[in-house]
């Protein structure tokens, strides 16, 4: 009995296995178009519900085998991932940067120059291992499009400004020095627009004088408009390009003015990715987002280009250029170069709390939104004979006040002097590795602009 039993047992058993099987081949078989099998699927359900800590009820089992065909089927196409169309048409444009043409001919650099290409490689790295900066591709495709507009434009030098970021597209900025001499001309849009403003108030008075009475004309004039630096001078010193994505177009932006400067202290507000939207604020802005741009670019370069001090000094060191230097308008001093006896400081000076050991090397923006203060009463004498002789022909007496000239701390001035920040410093340090600071870099960030850094290394 016992024997028979048992027999009667394993023949069971074996059955109940063939039976499996041929299950378990039946959903296999049970396959769609691109491969995927019903038993599979029912296994990898099982395997996520096994896995989760709590129960899984049928409802579960349903949802999770829903999400299962769902994510298969946006993941692969056919074998093929989608493709997304903006993505491929940038990818195509950008793969243009690797190409060299044959017949594209690099520009001849002196021996005894300094090429303007910055080595953004070394420069990239560096900001790497602070903990800021680009990725890597993103990097290699900017190297390559400043190299194309080096190449094509009279640049001496050229460094990367940095990155803004806006709501529909973002800003790659880059801050160029033309060879004197080579720039690209620019038309003058302040100059045009007072032309076309003047001649709408002449017709406007020709119209009004042919229909009405003389009527009293006011004597109140309104104060002189303060004219913008010229190229090469004070705020416009530097050219400014940018782009939306590496290998897209460089589109250079317009000289800043002073009226621009100062609105641009008044307001707040996100950049769209347009050069050419409106502005939306309050008080309006006099222009584009990019002359917001442009002025926004000059007040943060203004604030946070620093060196450690000593890196630079000012004019070329001739006695010539220094006496002009002290004869220039408002006595301001711009001119420095690179001070080829400078001695490096030990990394660990460059990040003390007190920042001793930074200065400023861009000149500080006046309240008039000029570098050079520019003086609204030394061509007005004229104007303002004209304003004091009334209708009878009699000269009324004024007091004329000479205005106060404005003053701003000198080039090179130690950012320890900056004001605090709501009770905070204007500046924080810190060392890129504590644990290897043998070969660490100095970090300097700015806190009134945040996301502005400077980074110093070697020697």
């Amino acid at each position: 009995m016992i024997e028979g039993n048992m027999l009667e047992t394993y023949g069971e058993r074996h059955k109940h296995l063939n039976s499996s099987i041929e299950d378990k081949a039946k959903l296999i078989s049970l396959e769609d178009k691109k491969g995927y099998n019903l038993y599979f699927h029912l296994k990898e359900c099982v395997k996520i519900c096994l896995a989760t800590q709590r129960s899984c009820n049928l409802q579960d089992l349903e949802n999770l085998s829903a999400n299962l065909k769902f994510a298969r089927m946006n993941t692969e196409n056919d074998g093929k991932f989608r493709e997304n169309p903006a993505v491929l048409s940038m990818a195509q444009i950008q793969k243009k940067l690797f190409a060299k043409d044959e017949e594209e001919d690099e520009p001849v650099i002196d021996e005894n120059t300094e090429h303007p290409l910055p080595n953004l490689t070394e420069i990239f790295y560096q900001f790497e291992k602070a903990g800021i900066g680009l990725c890597n591709s993103e990097a290699t495709q900017l190297y390559l499009a400043i190299k194309s507009l080096v190449n094509v434009h009279p640049v001496k030098i050229a460094r990367f400004w940095g990155k803004i970021f806006g709501v529909m597209q973002n800003y790659y900025i880059l801050e160029t020095e033309f060879i004197e001499g080579e720039e690209i001309e620019e038309e003058d849009e302040e100059a045009a627009n007072n032309d076309e403003n003047n001649a709408e108030l002449e017709d406007a008075e020709d119209e009004e004088g042919e229909t009405k009475d003389v009527l009293p004309k006011s004597k109140w004039k309104s104060p002189p408009k303060v004219p913008r630096e010229g190229n090469n001078v004070g705020v416009n010193k530097k050219v400014y390009f940018v782009c939306h994505e590496p290998g897209l177009q460089w589109m250079r932006l317009p000289a800043v003015t002073p009226e621009q400067i100062v609105a641009a202290r008044s307001i707040c507000t996100v950049f769209t990715g347009n050069l050419d939207a409106h502005v939306n604020c309050s008080p309006p802005f006099p222009g584009t987002e990019a002359n917001y741009l442009r002025a926004q670019i000059a007040r943060i370069s203004s604030s946070t280009q620093i060196s450690p001090e000593g890196f630079y000094h000012v004019g070329d060191g001739g006695e010539e250029e220094e006496e002009e230097m002290n004869d220039e308008e408002g006595g301001e001093r711009q001119r420095y170069s690179k001070n080829e006896d400078y001695e490096a400081l030990p990394i660990k000076e460059l990040v003390n709390s007190n920042v001793e050991n930074w200065v400023h090397h861009m000149s500080y923006i006046l309240p008039q939104g000029r570098v050079v203060w520019w003086n609204p009463t030394q061509n007005a004498d004229e104007e303002l004979d004209e304003f004091n002789v009334d209708e009878d022909g009699e000269n009324e007496q004024a007091d004329k006040v000479a205005a106060q000239p404005e003053r701003g701390p000198p080039i090179l001035t130690k950012i320890s002097t900056d004001v605090p920040i709501f009770g905070q410093p204007a500046w924080s340090t810190r060392l890129s590795s504590k644990l290897i600071p043998e070969h660490a870099v100095a970090l300097v960030s700015s806190n009134l602009w945040i996301g502005a850094h400077t980074v110093a290394w070697g020697k």
